[in-house]
């Protein structure tokens, strides 16, 4: 199949499929206009899809690209996730983005809307960064994803506890009421200096990811902990954490393996162990009576 275009052709996007098989794309311009489009029929492999309904979202700023705190790269991308839960929230359309609000000259935030209605119309943005609004300070690669639970997690970056304004925290937060109050920002990493390890470009990245489960979330995060002698400085590596509600986290809920029927082995019919056949007696032969000898004559003595 040949590509297909998409209406206002989105960047920087992310999609998702709800219950009934629509295709949702968030995804934006290179500033502040933003959309989701829906396409009922990409789930069908016999036909060309089309899309049916392209709405415009408002997350209160701008993506950033090239931004003081990663350079050569993205704030963070446009994130987009639908929940599949079966519960109230069932689904629900929500996107996240980080973005330097429009009353902002510096600095960026974690900003989150929701639709309930099938993608036809979004709330107002929703801060989830719930520190002081502070123009100097980043929040910036946030990214969310929905437990099969219906609960919301969000992730990101974080420099509101650094004095330099640049080294970064992972922090965490997470809705349980399909994203209309959030938890209290968690940090869950140490900080790190983004700066550090540039490879062939001025940048740690462009996202990060999260998975989330019904107890918890694994994410997979850049960060510049380990230094490298041979370079004098930190380098760049990717590093995993588990975020939860209720630390401490553990592992993933597994999922139960089946477990197997017994086959029943097949009892063996023992084979019957043939009976002799008793053999003939034999019949003693006859043995011929002797038959008698005269008695020598007596021979005359001379």
């Amino acid at each position: 199949m040949s590509p297909v275009n998409i209406p206002n052709s989105p960047v920087w996007g992310t999609l998702d499929v709800d219950t009934n098989g629509n295709l949702f794309i968030g995804g934006g311009d290179f500033g502040s206009s933003f959309w989701c489009v829906r396409s009922s029929n990409a789930q069908n492999g016999n036909v060309t899809p089309t899309f049916d309904q392209v709405t415009s979202v408002d997350l209160g700023g701008s993506v950033l690209f090239g931004a003081p705190i990663n350079p050569g790269g993205l704030a963070g991308q446009i994130f987009l996730a639908v929940d599949r839960s079966g519960t109230a929230t069932n689904n629900n359309i929500y996107m996240l983005a980080t973005v330097q609000q429009f009353t902002a000259s510096n600095g960026s935030d974690v900003m989150f809307v929701r639709s309930t209605d099938g993608g036809l119309t979004f709330s107002p943005p929703l801060r989830i960064t719930d520190d002081p609004v502070n123009q100097n300070k980043w929040h910036w690669f946030g990214t969310l994803a929905v437990a099969p639970n219906g609960r919301i997690d969000a992730v990101w970056l974080d420099t509101r506890n650094a004095a330099n304004n640049t080294d970064s925290q992972l922090f965490y937060s997470w809705s349980t009421d399909g994203g209309v109050t959030w938890a209290p920002n968690v940090a869950v990493s140490n900080p790190f200096n983004p700066f550090e390890g540039y490879p062939v470009q001025n940048k740690i990245g462009d996202y990060i990811t999260i998975v989330s489960d019904d107890t918890g979330g694994d994410v997979a995060y850049s960060a510049t902990f380990n230094f490298n002698p041979g370079t004098g400085q930190h380098e760049e590596d990717v590093y995993y954490v588990r975020v939860c509600p209720d630390p401490p986290c553990g592992g993933p809920t597994p999922t139960p393996t089946p477990t197997a029927t017994p086959t029943v082995t097949p009892t063996v019919t023992p084979t019957a162990t043939p009976t002799a056949t008793p053999r003939p007696t034999p019949t003693p032969r006859r043995q011929p009576t002797p038959r008698s000898r005269p008695t020598p004559r007596p021979r005359p003595v001379t």
